[in-house]
């Protein structure tokens, strides 16, 4: 009896589950081939994830809708990827060969900013040679300086819907807010360093008026884009007065 009772508590040791309260969990139990364990085995610790849950972050990826990327740009987004993975896992594998620590390479500042420096490297080799504004960006509608910076403030706009912005207007739907928000909880740290920066001065997001809505008023359904500034702030009432 004494070491059925030891055996019992020894099971209870080791690290304790997290279960996520508000979604209730089933076990799921399934023999798996060992090249693959050995897959999750390295993602999870690459990615700070206990094995468990890199299975159901996996799990769960797999049944996302896939976004129609041109081909061309779904295999430059790929080579991205890759790029920074492999920047990232060469120095993550240094640092943990030569004793320094076992670290997610995504949350190592060093191994990141290198990682970052890849890609960026790649992007700006992929720039076109020439990239005026032209067309309706080349009219008054747009000054060249917005024209110019059309790109920087969209990306701006869309940290903006990540970090929860509505349009006030009901009768317009944030394009960006259809897969920005959903997407903010898997940045995971990567967000959060996309947080921590101020909210910029204007931004652009892109916006559209839904379709039942277009209908009701007879109008046809166009793609638009909204300037915004960031409020600011009121200045306090003078005290002399």
């Amino acid at each position: 009896m004494a070491a059925a009772a030891a055996a019992a508590t020894a099971k209870l040791g080791g690290r304790p589950r997290i279960r996520d309260k508000e979604e209730p969990r089933q076990h799921l139990g399934f023999p798996v081939p060992v090249a693959l364990k050995r897959q999750l085995e390295i993602a999870a610790a690459a990615n700070g994830r206990s094995l468990s849950q890199e299975g159901v972050e996996r799990l769960t990826e797999s049944f996302r809708p896939v976004v129609g990327f041109p081909p061309e740009l779904e295999a430059f987004l790929e080579l991205l990827g890759r790029t920074m993975l492999d920047v990232g896992e060469t120095v993550g594998n240094a640092n943990r060969w030569a004793g320094h620590g076992d670290k997610s390479w995504i949350g190592d500042a060093y191994a990141w900013n290198q990682a970052v420096e890849a890609a960026t490297h790649l992007l700006e080799l992929s720039r076109h040679e020439d990239g005026e504004p032209h067309g309706i960006f080349a009219s008054s509608a747009y000054p060249e300086r917005l024209a110019k910076e059309l790109g920087k403030q969209s990306a701006d706009g869309i940290r903006e819907v990540l970090r929860g912005w509505r349009d006030p207007d009901p009768n317009t739907t944030t394009v960006a807010s259809q897969w920005a928000r959903p997407m903010r909880p898997r940045l995971g740290s990567i967000g959060d360093r996309l947080d921590r920066h101020p909210s910029p001065e204007e931004y652009f997001v892109r916006t559209r008026m839904p379709l039942d809505e277009a209908a009701k008023q007879g109008l046809p359904v166009k793609p638009g884009l909204k300037k915004l500034r960031r409020a600011k702030p009121a200045k306090p009432a003078d005290e002399s007065a």
